[in-house]
């Protein structure tokens, strides 16, 4: 993984979708952050409703 992909991952999974566990990255938190690195617009507001 790249840096600026972990950089992205971490702040999804601490501040998007929070977990205990870091190494457990939930299919959702990837998709996330496959949108961000690929400048998707997201709506988080759906996606967490």
């Amino acid at each position: 993984m790249t840096p600026k992909a972990k950089m992205w991952m971490k702040f999804v999974c601490l501040r998007i979708w929070p977990l205990t566990e870091m190494s457990e990255v939930s299919p959702i938190q990837a998709i996330t952050t496959y949108g961000i690195l690929q400048k998707q617009q997201i709506c988080i507001g759906k996606w967490i409703y």
